[in-house]
């Protein structure tokens, strides 16, 4: 989906901030069109190795069965997996897909080995916090545009991820950037315009640091922009929900979830209306910061032992 701040009237202008889920569609006035894929370059993308379980193990798709909707995700605990927030929210149509129809399957699993969310009992508003937990509600496509809320946690109906989760790690952006920069950032996911449905990497990764002047757009265009990572690993359809992950001590750890593609765009309007699209340049990819999830993590999975039914927003 599309986001823009309005041009000028009767002039082109620049459309900075335009964010296109990783998914594929872009929103904008008119048809949707297809992104491919938001590529740098030479496409870095490469299968994962059967050796490489401890990533085989913990990320998946998700997959709604009525609608289609297919999404990477990833394990954080035994029974807790993380996504975007708009894999699981309410799309164009205003009405958000039945959870009885998502299905987690990891990469090393089969089909018929895919494991169904915890559902609820219908009037048990307590047990449906247990179940699914967004940072908002809905994806807001105006500004002040809250993608860095664009994530999820969905509790699954059993232990499926067996290896347990990803640990979050604690680098903030300015540790990120360093491991960019030494070649220890990858993104593992899936994309549908590979032709199969098999676990992918990407690496190396870069870390876009924006400058002065587009750290000011940003800041004024989205809620929270301490918490967006602009990134250049290579992604396509569906990679919406994967992780961004550095190797740690003790293993892979998640540093960032990828939600999207920002596109800036310049476009001729006239009284608020766009009447001539010129160009649009794909920036980077972007992602959420993973370190501010820690707490709301821990949050949704003491939940699940039966803890307080506290934390964000949960749909």
């Amino acid at each position: 989906m599309a986001i823009a701040t309005a041009a000028s009237p009767g002039i082109a202008g620049e459309r900075p901030a335009s964010l296109a889920a990783a998914h594929g569609l872009i929103a904008e006035a008119g048809p949707p069109r297809i992104q491919l894929a938001a590529v740098f370059g030479r496409d870095d993308r490469r299968p994962v190795f059967a050796s490489r379980l401890d990533l085989r193990e913990r990320v998946g798709l998700l997959r709604h069965s009525g609608t289609g909707a297919t999404c990477s995700a990833f394990c954080v605990a035994p029974d807790v997996v993380a996504t975007a927030g708009h894999c699981v929210q309410a799309g164009e149509t205003g009405t958000a897909p039945d959870p009885a129809g998502y299905r987690f399957r990891r990469d090393i699993d089969s089909t018929a080995d895919a494991t169904a969310l915890a559902l609820p009992a219908a009037d048990d508003s307590v047990s449906a916090l247990r179940v699914l937990a967004t940072g908002s509600a809905k994806l807001r496509t105006r500004p002040p545009i809250n993608a860095t809320s664009d994530w999820a946690l969905l509790r699954l109906a059993r232990p499926a991820c067996r290896a347990g989760g990803f640990p979050v790690s604690d680098l903030d952006e300015g540790g990120i950037a360093a491991r960019a920069r030494q070649g220890r950032l990858f993104q593992v996911g899936f994309h549908r315009d590979l032709g199969r449905w098999h676990l992918a990497i990407a690496r190396p990764c870069v870390l876009v640091m924006p400058s002065a002047e587009h750290r000011k757009t940003i800041q004024r265009d989205f809620e929270t922009p301490n918490r967006l990572l602009l990134h250049r690993c290579d992604t396509g359809p569906a990679s919406s929900g994967s992780p961004l992950l550095t190797d740690g001590p003790g293993g892979p750890e998640v540093v960032g979830i990828n939600v999207g593609t920002y596109v800036r765009s310049r476009v001729i309007t006239t009284d608020g209306g766009a009447v001539q699209r010129l160009s649009s340049e794909t920036i980077a990819n972007t992602a959420i910061l993973a370190q501010p999830l820690a707490r709301e993590l821990e949050s949704f999975v003491r939940r699940g032992r039966g803890g307080p039914a506290t934390g964000n927003t949960s749909r």
